[in-house]
């Protein structure tokens, strides 16, 4: 963890501002079966000691010296091992690694290459347990301190996801808490009623290899079964800016005696560490010149605890899966929280929700603890059902008692004398979605055209532009409101045009869609409207905007986000929080969407030529996922409702993005060059078959 210098030979401050140490870990874990029970029954007996061994089974039975070229990968080695019935820990020049018979749990720190070893991980599992697939997938991490000195493929969160993506199908990646501040990235991939597929074309095929296999009446009957709770819940505290006098105690002085084993038990007295689980075993370990890392294991649960204590980047963490209620999980935090006397800290709860679960109690049970001052509190619901299952729960079924104007109702305002094409592709391609119903409000001369290519669209020519006699901007907008209690959602802006007339008709109607609480879908000259006009939209959570690269420039002018400097995947967060909520889908090479809090990428394959009009068919795709969750919320179908109201934009936008690019793929591949905006429109069925239906 350092080198190998000692106390008296480094001032710690001078030490400290030139070398520094990457302190948040990179967290994997991979289940291959829900318990012990579930995977192949080889047992193989350990004779390392005088004692009658634990049997091992599945991963546990993977020998020393294959684990420690397995942690060469990772840049990483093996300084000490405890075991017990359940689990082997092994403590890690880099952290910790956890190997029960059915799942391992690798944590590792610094510029270690975790991702990198993970095939090697595959391939283990395969050759000697005999485990070819795999259950769940965890994958988690702080922002870290220092990324420009991360390698490949850890060098930023998108990067990650990509390998993640590529070994494992139907992963989620979320991103938890302000983007400009502290931050948790989270990517899992989980299926409750079967194993995960994942690419083996990397992979060696199954060797053969020797165990003692014994039928299930054969085991000794007397020995207690291993019963791992499938309600598992571990907890995070990840700790910053630490005090001075916490600082030195993680520092080795050799008039105290060694570093090495010998320093981790005189370090576990004097910080009280060993008073955390009193009955734990504990294994723990003093760095030279300073740092520390321990495990602990208390039945079949663990701890695990690492400090870099160099000033400039003071860092600890303690993590453990000790079961606790949620009145004691404060408990345990003023306790890390005394010991380490950090100027912040983050705690992270994951729980695995089975059966009825108080979460409102959970959120609230983590108080506010003296000296210190709340800055967020998120509860997140990870179902671990992937995006994709997630939408699939939002489409209505198609059923004989439903009637016309349930499955969705969209109303576009937009349409001028020199725009007709753009309502027209929004309107449209939420009707091929499966919308029952879309209206078109625009300028007269417009509506002539519209009308005219597609009988099947409502066309209302209620929209003046200035110049023109006859009504007033107040009627225009009365007359536009008389259809919202037809509508379910509101897209404004495709061939808007920039008048006067048409954008203060547009700000009138936006106003009375939110006092109605109406999601709103805003793209194109509605974006110019918010551009010169932001407070319009602002902290309004049930609208999109929808910007392309020059777009999402002027809007982030606007807002006075600085793009220098800063991630350009970085900058959609930036702006969602400063819209306060509202969801932001930035159109380019790939579309990156966020409502501030977490951000998703989509990066499918989509056709090689652009066409004008795409960006009004995203428009009528998105509002379409809108209205059919607000049939979902407004239980128009039985189901267990498992989805908040506050995953919608989301989950629709991330919807339309994946089928608009399934649809520029499908249709560039027929036409080529040749591709229209109207060939598109026409694969938006299969398109949605091939990607959403059961």
């Amino acid at each position: 963890m350092s080198d190998n210098l000692t106390l008296d030979e480094v001032d710690i401050e001078v030490f400290g501002q030139n070398y520094v140490f990457e302190g948040p870990e990179k967290l994997l874990e991979i289940w291959f079966g829900p318990s012990p029970d579930t995977i192949p029954n080889s047992l193989f007996p350990n004779d390392n000691d005088d004692k009658p061994p634990p049997l091992k089974t599945g991963l546990r039975l993977v020998e020393r010296v294959i684990w420690n070229k397995f942690l060469e990968l990772v840049k990483c080695e093996v300084l000490n091992v405890i075991n017990n019935d359940y689990m082997d820990a092994y403590l890690l020049s880099e952290s910790s690694m956890f190997i029960y018979p059915h799942k391992i749990i690798l944590k590792t720190c610094g510029t270690t290459t975790l991702l990198v070893a993970l095939p090697r991980l595959l391939e283990i599992a395969s050759e000697y347990c005999h485990l070819h697939k795999v259950w769940r997938v965890f994958y988690s991490r702080k922002s870290f301190m220092f990324p420009e000195r991360q390698s490949h493929p850890h060098k930023n969160w998108n990067e990650e996801v990509k390998f993640l993506d590529q070994l494992f199908e139907n992963g989620a990646a979320y991103t938890v808490g302000k983007i400009n501040g502290d931050h948790w990235f989270l990517w899992l991939a989980s299926s409750p009623d079967e194993f995960l597929s994942h690419n083996s074309s990397r992979l060696k095929e199954p060797s053969h290899i020797d165990t003692f296999s014994y039928p299930l009446d054969e085991i000794d009957q007397k020995k207690p079964p291993i019963i791992i709770d499938l309600e598992d819940q571990t907890i995070e505290i990840l700790m910053t800016e630490l005090s001075t006098t916490t600082l030195s105690k993680f520092y080795h002085n050799p008039l105290e005696g060694e570093s090495g084993t010998e320093g981790g038990v005189r370090i576990d007295q004097k910080t009280g560490l060993c008073n955390l689980y009193p009955e734990a075993q504990l294994d723990s370990y003093l760095f030279k010149p300073c740092g520390y890392s321990a495990n602990g294991l208390v039945g079949d649960s663990y701890f695990n605890v690492h400090v870099t204590p160099e000033p400039i980047c003071s860092y600890a963490s303690f993590e453990t899966n000790i079961p606790v209620n949620s009145g004691s999980i404060m408990d345990i935090i003023r306790q890390v929280i005394a010991i380490f006397e950090p100027g912040k800290f983050s705690v992270t709860v994951f729980k695995t929700q089975e059966g009825d679960f108080d979460k409102k109690f959970l959120v609230e049970s983590i108080d506010v603890i003296d000296g210190f001052s709340r800055k967020d509190r998120i509860l997140y619901e990870l179902d671990a059902k992937p995006a994709i299952e997630k939408i699939r729960q939002l489409i209505p079924p198609l059923l004989p008692e439903f009637h016309k104007g349930q499955a969705g109702r969209i109303c576009v305002v937009g349409g001028s004398e020199e725009y007709t094409g753009a309502p027209y592709f929004s309107s449209f391609s939420a009707l091929k979605l499966g919308a029952d119903i879309a209206f078109v409000v625009c300028e007269p001369t417009a509506a002539l055209a519209i009308k005219n290519y597609a009988p099947d669209l409502m066309v209302h020519p209620y929209m003046r532009q200035s110049g023109d006699t006859g009504k007033s901007l107040e009627e225009v907008i009365n007359n536009v409101t008389g259809l919202f209690p037809r509508t379910h959602v509101l897209i404004v802006g495709p061939g808007l045009s920039r008048d006067k007339m048409m954008l203060e008709s547009a700000k009138g109607i936006i106003t009375k869609a939110k006092e109605k609480n109406l999601p709103l879908v805003i793209d194109a000259d509605g974006l110019f409207l918010i551009q010169n006009h932001p407070e319009i939209i602002k902290d309004y959570p049930k609208a999109i905007l929808t910007p392309n690269i020059v777009e999402f420039k002027r809007l982030c002018d606007a807002m006075n986000i600085k793009l220098e400097g800063n991630n350009k995947d970085d900058m959609i967060g930036l702006l969602g929080q400063a819209f306060g909520g509202v969801t932001i889908v930035q159109k380019g090479q790939y579309d990156l969407i966020s409502n501030g809090k977490e951000v998703f990428k989509v990066d499918d394959k989509g056709g090689l030529k652009r066409c004008g009009g795409q960006g009004d068919i995203l428009t009528g795709l998105i509002a379409t996922f809108l209205a059919w969750g607000s049939a979902y919320h407004d239980k128009l179908w039985q189901h267990d409702n498992s989805i908040s109201p506050t995953e919608i934009p989301m989950l629709a936008s991330y919807a339309a993005c994946t089928l608009m690019r399934e649809c520029s793929r499908s249709a560039f591949e027929k036409f080529g060059r040749a591709v229209q905006t109207s060939d598109m429109i026409n694969e938006i069925g299969p398109s949605f078959q091939k990607l959403y239906e059961r």
